[in-house]
């Protein structure tokens, strides 16, 4: 972790500089894997995961992310992490640094090999909302593919099953423009992805909306976990002696 530190201090100074300067590629940020619903019995606290993913379109570049810096608001739970391990991304890979030489192309990557964050471990007193960053390599030169999309994060959210209402809601969204902080005490807290040496903020990102609701009525499942397995005659058994 240390190693990772002292190679995100190197490349953090240049990463939010000049955010949208350069608006020749369109960013999207967004969710894949949202579950429509988690259910549950009431009060019970669940857990459930979501990717985070980066789509890049109409890109002049050839080159893809460098990096990105994720910010997210949370509604109706809260994000309690971000991990990296196993997620595989396509890059392009300068391996050498000569320019006579081709690149690495493609160059498959487990982004837990990347530098990176857990949540809120790099600004958690000036980004008050949950965030991570992922830097690629600056030198030697790494990028994802210039377009296309691709998981970046992998999200873990908790939320409680709501007690008197049958069903609440839980939204998941990604924080952009309009935030307050940055100056002095680091970067305003909205997402950005860095590309070609600059940064931009996304031209789109869309939202996570989960229904958390009581598990519905399934004959056997006597603890109202969603299932019918050994778990509920154990339930009984304890409910009754």
């Amino acid at each position: 972790m240390a190693h990772h530190r002292r190679r995100l201090a190197g490349a953090l100074a240049g990463i939010w500089v000049a955010a949208g300067s350069l608006p020749a590629v369109e960013l999207t940020l967004g969710f894949e894997g949202c579950p429509e619903e988690v259910s549950g019995s009431p009060g019970e606290v669940r857990t459930f995961d979501v990717f985070a993913t980066l789509t890049t379109e109409a890109n002049d570049s050839p080159d893809g992310a460098q990096a990105w810096f994720i910010v997210l608001e949370a509604t109706g739970g809260e994000v309690k992490g971000f991990s990296f391990d196993g997620i595989a991304v396509s890059t392009v890979f300068d391996h050498d640094g000569d320019p006579s030489t081709p690149d690495l192309d493609p160059y498959e990557l487990d982004l837990g090999s990347a530098a990176h964050t857990g949540v809120n471990e790099w600004y958690p007193t000036c980004v008050p909302l949950p965030h991570a960053v992922v830097i690629l390599s600056f030198d030697p030169t790494m990028t994802l593919q210039p377009t296309g999309t691709q998981r970046i994060a992998r999200i873990t959210v908790e939320a409680k099953v709501p007690v008197l209402e049958s069903a609440a809601p839980l939204s998941l969204r990604y924080a952009v423009l309009g935030g307050q902080g940055g100056g002095a005490c680091g970067p305003p807290p909205y997402s950005s992805i860095t590309l070609g040496g600059d940064s931009f903020w996304p031209v789109s990102t869309t939202e996570c909306k989960v229904v958390l609701r009581h598990a519905r009525f399934r004959r056997g499942d006597a603890n109202a976990d969603g299932q019918v397995d050994i778990s509920d005659p154990i339930f009984t058994l304890l409910y009754l002696f």
